[in-house]
């Protein structure tokens, strides 16, 4: 589609800009959440991660690539754990 278009055409001119591990990312998203395109995605998380392994989305890059073409069963599966005891006990809702 046109949105993985310009950000492919953004990511060849601005590989340096601060925004290309946002783009990068989105990129992969993309591909895996809107194209159903798994090989693309995963080429493209793998990329974010060799190039970006400090950047903010590295995690959600690796839960994404973890969980690359698994239906909605599997993935709550993969995050049920941890996310139902976090909210049981309330962590969250004090400052």
């Amino acid at each position: 589609g046109p949105a993985v278009e310009s950000q492919r055409r953004f990511l060849d001119l601005y590989p340096d800009s601060p925004q290309a591990p946002k783009v990068m990312f989105m990129l992969a998203f993309l591909y895996n959440n809107e194209l159903n395109q798994i090989d693309s995605a995963k080429k493209y998380y793998e990329l974010f991660l060799a190039s970006y392994p400090g950047d903010e989305l590295a995690p959600s890059a690796k839960f994404e690539l973890e969980t690359l073409g698994m239906g909605p069963e599997e993935l709550l599966g993969a995050e049920g754990g941890g996310a139902s005891a976090e909210k049981k006990r309330g962590s969250g809702s004090r400052p």
